[in-house]
């Protein structure tokens, strides 16, 4: 009994010594980068994703930084940015994404992992583009030159990449080009400015981004320009007429209208006219009128004066008004009927009636020096009111007048040169142009002349095609007037 309890006592208390156990200590793996350090270039604005991929991460933690400053730690997010934040496309990717890039976010960014004491990682290189931006001139801006100067306007612009700066000219609508000098990029440079050289430039500076543009205007001061529409308005007593000078300058001129009466030659501009009931005024963009609804004798004497100034200088240009008749103009068709006659129509704008007309003409020879002088024809025409035709442009009255004359004794199978004058109360007429007939070499015979309309004729048609003539010639006029 003795021994059998020593035995469990020994059993029970004295612990069982067993042989000593291996001992493993167990090392993670190193983590591997997948991705190699890259270069992000992007404009303002835009969203990048800089990535991070990395195989064995373990229990080890991502860290990014912009430069020595800490974004995030694993999934904590250190930098109180909104448009920073972490992607994970997959379970091994750790990227940063940045959106609305500014300029502040230009630099390095570092993906670092921890590992036994010894950090890995990579560093991006992020460059934002900064889109042009032109900081002088304003849009809008007004440059104000004296004719003559030389203008000088600079154009800077910031931007990244550093954008090339241009100037370049709007003219009606178009673009020009070439208007940077070689040694001076952004500058315009405009040597003696003329008035022509007035109107839209537009500065663009462009880069990898896009352009931006800035539009100025040029303003040239210059004295006035006057330009009459006619310098000598025909007209009548009782007529109406409108008197129109064109006039451009800057600043705007002032424009005034003077009448002189009497001999044109006598200095000064003679009166200024105030604006009544018979003479009004107005004004259509460049264009000054000066409309008398009732000519007086005493206007048809007179040489009116439109006159515009500021503070560059003056101009004038004057406006004759006259009674005279204007030049004729010679309607008949070059070939005539008849070997030794021509049956010569014109027609002559004349308010009052023609008392004497006065043609000359001569033989017109070939392949040698002319010889003939002119051969005068003067005669008091009768019955001329028949061919009487009133006309109305806008406001001007004219009356033309139609005039028939029988040039006689002429050589058959020639050319002769004719001009006509005519006469009427207030003087004569400027000659006609030139006008070139043709003698046949012989008549019709009376059986084949025709009318104008292919009728038979004998003597009393020629009086039928002369009527005929006079009415298609002041259709004609007045067509020509109208188109």
């Amino acid at each position: 009994m003795g021994l059998w309890a020593t035995v469990i006592f020994f059993a029970i208390f004295i612990p069982f010594q067993s042989s000593p156990q291996p001992q493993f200590e167990f090392r993670s793996l190193e983590p591997i980068f997948r991705i190699t350090g890259q270069t992000y270039e992007l404009p303002k604005g835009e969203t990048v994703e800089l990535e991070c991929v990395v195989d064995n991460l373990g229990d080890n933690t991502i860290v990014w930084k912009q430069g020595e400053r800490v974004i995030t730690a694993g999934s904590v997010k250190v930098r109180k940015d909104d448009r920073m934040s972490l992607v994970r496309n997959y379970f091994r990717s750790h990227n940063l994404q940045i959106r609305n890039l500014n300029h502040i976010d230009t630099g390095n960014y570092t993906c670092e992992v921890e590992w036994q004491g010894q950090p890995r990682d990579i560093t991006h290189s992020l460059k934002v583009l900064e889109p042009p931006q032109i900081t002088h001139p304003h849009e809008g801006s007004n440059i104000f030159v004296n004719e003559g100067e030389d203008v000088r306007v600079s154009c800077t612009a910031l931007g990244d990449p550093n954008p090339e700066v241009s100037w370049k000219r709007v003219h009606d609508g178009e673009i020009e080009q070439g208007l940077i000098t070689n040694d001076e990029p952004g500058y315009l440079n405009l040597g003696k400015v003329k008035v022509e050289d007035k109107g839209k430039y537009v500065c663009e500076a462009k880069n990898s981004v896009t352009y931006d543009s800035v539009s100025i205007y040029l303003h040239i001061n210059y004295k006035p320009l006057v330009h009459a529409n006619q310098n000598v308005v025909h007209s009548g007593e009782g007529a109406k007429v409108d008197m129109t000078c064109i006039v451009d300058g800057y600043p705007q001129p002032v424009v005034n209208w003077f009448r002189k009466s009497g001999d044109p030659r006598t200095p000064g501009l003679g009166a200024t006219i105030t604006p009544d009931s018979n003479y009004v005024m107005s004004t259509d963009g460049p264009r000054h009128h000066l409309r008398i609804r009732s000519v007086t004798r005493l206007d048809l004497y007179s040489l009116f004066t439109c006159e515009a100034s500021n503070e560059q200088g003056r101009s004038r240009e004057s406006i004759e008004l006259t009674g005279r008749p204007e030049a004729p103009t010679i309607n008949s068709t070059p070939d005539g009927l008849f070997a030794n006659s021509f049956e010569l129509a014109f027609t002559v704008k004349s308010f009052s009636i023609v008392i004497k007309v006065e043609i000359r003409y001569k033989k017109k020879h070939t392949g040698y020096a002319e010889k003939s002088g002119w051969i005068m024809k003067n005669y008091h025409p009768t019955g001329e009111r028949i061919g009487e035709q009133y006309y109305t442009t806008g406001i001007t009255q004219s009356i033309f007048r139609v005039i028939h004359y029988n040039i006689e004794q002429l050589e058959p199978a020639s050319k002769y040169e004719v001009q006509v004058k005519v006469e009427n109360e207030y003087g004569w007429s400027e000659y006609s142009p030139s006008f070139i007939l043709n003698t046949r070499e012989k008549d019709y015979s009376h059986e084949y002349q025709r009318g104008l309309f292919g009728f038979a004729s004998g003597s009393e048609n020629v009086v039928s095609q002369s009527l005929t003539l006079t009415i298609f010639i002041i259709c004609h006029t007045i067509l020509l007037l109208l188109f």
